[in-house]
């Protein structure tokens, strides 16, 4: 996607995010496009991701904001991006305004490099990076029950997922998994109640969206943390 379709697709996703709630102003347009063509210019040096550039607006930043109707009411958030990647969904969010002091947990060295470079272009203020594996991550000191919100985008399935993201979690916290909706899913549900449990956690709800723009079904997964268990 060059410079020109960009702007042409701006228009499908200024309306995409209103669909979500959201309004962006051509501001916030502009730094998703520099935050675009930063994922697109590295991602050939790295695997940053394996989106068409066609399907990069909806299936990277339309799914990232489609969390902002599903964080708690409370201001400001600390949240944690788990297996952060390319920063989504944490870096759309910040863009987008949300009040948030956002932790983006990347264990592949190459990949924090790049979060740190695009959080400079960015000018990205209320964003750390955390080059940790997350089982390394959640013995230190401030993370450890330390975050309001932890999210998960296409990281693991939720028996190993799970696992992870519930000792980083405030005890009123939420940890939100997000997934495709398919039968697998639905499957991968079932298999992971036990290890959930396991964990000290429990799930609040699933949540199943269309996707705006698209013709594809997201659920997320809310789990929220029964009780401390400390190793």
């Amino acid at each position: 996607m060059n410079d020109d379709e960009f702007d042409h697709d701006a228009k499908r996703f200024v309306a995409g995010a209103g669909d979500l709630g959201i309004s962006l102003s051509p501001e916030q347009v502009q730094q998703f496009r520099h935050y675009r063509d930063l994922v697109i210019e590295w991602n050939q040096r790295l695997n940053l991701t394996r989106i068409a550039s066609e399907d990069f607006v909806p299936l990277h930043f339309l799914d990232s904001l489609s969390l902002m109707s599903f964080l708690p009411q409370k201001r400001p958030l600390r949240l944690l991006d788990l297996g952060s990647g390319a920063g989504f969904p944490g870096i759309p969010l910040v863009i987008a305004g949300y009040d948030l002091d956002v932790t983006l947990l990347e264990a592949t060295q190459k990949k924090a490099r790049f979060l740190t470079q695009a959080m400079s272009a960015l000018e990205l203020s209320r964003i750390s990076i955390l080059p940790f594996r997350a089982e390394e991550a959640a013995r230190l000191d401030g993370h450890r029950y330390g975050y309001d919100v932890v999210a998960a985008r296409a990281v693991a399935p939720l028996d190993r997922l799970c696992g992870w993201m519930l000792p980083f979690l405030k005890p009123d916290g939420i940890a939100i998994a997000m997934k495709s909706s398919t039968a697998r899913t639905q499957d991968e549900l079932r298999n992971s109640e036990k290890a959930i449990q396991q964990a000290g956690g429990e799930i609040m709800k699933t949540v199943k969206f269309d996707l705006p723009t698209t013709d594809i079904q997201r659920m997320l997964v809310l789990i929220t943390r029964r009780r401390r268990r400390d190793r």
